[in-house]
């Protein structure tokens, strides 16, 4: 018999075994894919190292998934972006500001946007962001008279981070919420030195220490008798009995495993409901060296943020290659449509792509972050990591009511549920 069992082998599924498997619990984990890693598994191709989309750690030494590595006695090298540009509609280039200095120097804002800015941070910071939870950014921005090139930079960023480019759906509370923790620790974004292969490669190693992980076994039911958690059925009949059960996939697939009968009506629809991100994904890999770019790179309309990742993960490309990766985040009902729409917008900044790809990886994805964080879906109307219904079953993953953006839900929901089954050791 497991300790626990933990179904689904993205990172927080591997992060939350490796926690648990530290201390000295006996965990098994199950994939159904012949790869882990999830939505941020590797895929080599012709020396290049390839993400399912674009990846980042917000907040760099400061992020959740650091802190859980730290947990682990392991130092992740994250190396920091550069400087971040912005190309506006007219193909002026402007630094993206992404350094307290930076607000003062760039040309991409006026002198009077300039002089509203810091009372603008101020007020944000003193501010309660429950209050505007339910309040679309649009309306936020309008109420302040946000106009010109400062509201252009605060709805990139939001579409950025938020993976959503409607600022009518977008949560202003917790976009203040994202305010308020950069001016705490700064707006600082990183990505792993060694890449994301050696981070997975860990938690892996930290669970079959004493444990054990089953890539290609699809769980068929999550059992569940007397109101408790029992272990998992496998595809094969194979029952595999655990103290505890673990789910780390979509909470919106969730039901595919676990009978209905056991969750109350309104909780099944909460989950079933909650929309997820998307956008489509193109990593251009490039047969040499275009640019010496470190940071960001914003277009508009559509929006489109790339940046040349293996100038600062050099693992990610083959020496004097170079890889250049481009998200255009929101809903499409033509894919062929947005990829050309973001080839345009890159070629117009940088032509000699065109010339120098060696080849396209072209991903359309309709599940990039767990949730969409909009004024309907904030934290506070999200499942929890804790079942109430059903004894000892628990949840992680990035669409639930942890706190955070983007991946950093799934993270902190790892921290969170940790804290709870370890609350000796859990920071």
């Amino acid at each position: 018999m497991y300790d626990f069992a933990v179904v689904g082998g993205g990172i927080n599924g591997l992060a939350i075994g490796a926690l648990l498997a530290n201390r000295g619990k006996k965990v098994i984990l199950f994939e159904r894919d012949r790869e882990l890693g999830g939505r941020v598994k590797v895929t080599k191709r012709d020396g290049f190292e390839l993400n399912y989309g674009l990846h980042a750690l917000r907040f760099a030494e400061n992020s959740p998934l650091v802190s859980i590595c730290n947990l682990l006695g392991k130092g992740v090298e994250a190396a920091p972006l550069g400087d971040s540009y912005y190309y506006s509609r007219e193909g002026r280039k402007y630094i993206f500001p992404t350094r307290q200095r930076q607000f003062l120097t760039t040309k991409m804002f006026s002198s009077y946007e300039k002089s509203k800015l810091v009372p603008l941070l101020k007020k944000i910071g003193k501010s309660n962001p429950e209050e505007y939870l339910e309040i679309p950014l649009s309306a936020w921005l309008m109420e302040r008279w946000m106009k010109g090139n400062l509201r252009k930079y605060l709805e990139l960023a939001a579409s950025s981070v938020m993976v959503n480019p409607d600022m009518d759906t977008i949560s202003a509370g917790e976009f203040i919420y994202y305010i308020k923790e950069v001016l705490e620790v700064g707006m600082n974004i990183a990505v792993p030195w060694n890449g994301w292969g050696e981070i997975l490669g860990f938690f892996k190693g930290k669970i079959e220490e004493g444990g054990e992980i089953l890539t290609g076994t699809e769980v068929k039911r999550i059992e569940i008798d007397g109101g408790e958690a029992k272990g998992a059925v496998l595809e094969d009949g194979r029952f595999v009995e655990a103290g505890n059960v673990i789910y780390a996939a979509p909470i919106q697939e969730l039901f595919n495993l676990a009978d209905e009968k056991y969750f109350d009506g309104e909780y099944v629809g909460m989950c079933k409901n909650l929309r997820p991100t998307s956008g489509v994904n193109i990593d251009f890999c490039l047969r040499e060296r275009i640019s010496d770019e470190r940071g960001l790179i914003y277009f508009e309309e559509p929006v489109v943020i790339g940046i040349f990742v293996s100038n600062i993960a050099e693992c990610t490309a083959p020496e004097g290659r170079q890889l250049l990766t481009a998200f255009s985040p929101g809903d499409f009902n033509d894919a062929g449509k947005r990829v050309k729409e973001i080839r345009e917008k890159v070629l117009s900044a940088y032509p000699e792509v065109e010339d120098k790809t060696e080849f396209e990886e072209v991903l359309p994805l309709k599940l990039v972050d767990g949730v969409e964080v909009n004024i309907d879906q904030h934290r506070k109307k999200r499942p929890g990591v804790r079942c109430l219904s059903v004894k000892n079953l628990y949840f992680v993953g990035d669409s639930l009511s942890s706190k955070g953006l983007g991946g950093d839900i799934g993270y902190n929901s790892v921290i969170e549920l940790y804290g709870l089954l370890e609350p000796s050791t859990a920071p």
